[in-house]
């Protein structure tokens, strides 16, 4: 039996969202539609209504992970972790602080504006993905391929094949 990883999306919007994808168009779809502005029930579903409870950081992670089924018994892996985005449309590092503007739900506490400046002290490895462009904004890739992207290959060309023995 062949065995390929599936694609692990997960982002915490009040509550942890999280979807598998057996291929990487479906998942790069996703990210693309996903409203990370909304906040998540716990099955997964937005909730709407006018809901600004504060600004909060945006991020989703991407993973992977082995899903099959042996004589009825279904088998998960752990999941191996890549890449944890913050999501927004810039970012600029100074003095040892990132400024981010991420997108927010307009309401009372932020007007009319879908976006407004997030900023958190810099660690090595933070880094920003714009889902409505579908580019890494930090750091700059300049030509080569996005940590996203490299992590996606890389469980691309993963497949395993188990065989049962007597």
């Amino acid at each position: 039996m062949k065995v390929k990883p599936v694609y692990v999306f997960q982002a915490n919007a009040y509550n942890p969202v999280q979807h598998e994808f057996s291929d990487k168009k479906k998942l790069y779809d996703f990210i693309h539609a996903f409203d990370f502005r909304s906040l998540y029930s716990i099955e997964g579903n937005p909730i709407h209504g006018l809901i600004t409870s504060g600004f909060r950081d945006q991020q989703f992670q991407i993973g992977a992970r082995l899903a099959f089924e042996i004589d009825g018994y279904e088998v998960k892996s752990n999941t191996i972790w890549g890449p944890k985005y913050y999501i927004g449309r810039s970012a600029l590092v100074s003095d040892n602080v990132i400024h981010v503007e991420m997108p927010v739900l307009p309401g009372i506490l932020y007007g009319n504006r879908w976006y407004s400046e997030y900023i958190k002290p810099y660690t090595p490895g933070d880094m920003v993905f714009d889902p409505v462009r579908m580019r890494q904004v930090y750091p700059p890739c300049n030509g080569r391929p996005s940590e996203l992207t490299q992590f996606v290959q890389k469980i691309e060309k993963q497949a395993y094949t188990i065989e049962k023995t007597r």
